[in-house]
């Protein structure tokens, strides 16, 4: 569970295998995540973000889903990933 201005920092998890795999689930999200200060143009607010590492001038690096309950995402557990803060009073977020 998260609460208004929590965030989880970028990010990856680690194994003892070669691959793996990780995963979010979006349970529960607030009705708003607020007023965006810092870049209204494009909001981050409550935004899970996964960031790949390839480079080049056709590389798309990092994937933004507009999130909704009962998403479920996959991804390999090397991958970088967050979930930016958001402004919502009294609401909460869950995933899993």
């Amino acid at each position: 569970t998260m609460f208004e201005h929590e965030y989880n920092p970028v990010h990856v998890h680690q194994g003892s295998l070669f691959t793996g795999l990780s995963s979010v689930m979006i349970l529960k999200l607030p009705q708003s995540f607020g007023v965006e200060y810092s870049a209204p143009h494009q909001p981050q607010n409550g935004k899970l973000q996964i960031l790949g590492s390839a480079s080049g001038q056709f590389a798309h690096v990092d994937y933004q889903p507009k999130i909704k309950e009962r998403d479920f995402f996959i991804f390999p557990y090397d991958m970088r990933h967050c979930v930016y803060p958001f402004n919502s009073t009294n609401e909460t977020r869950r995933t899993a």
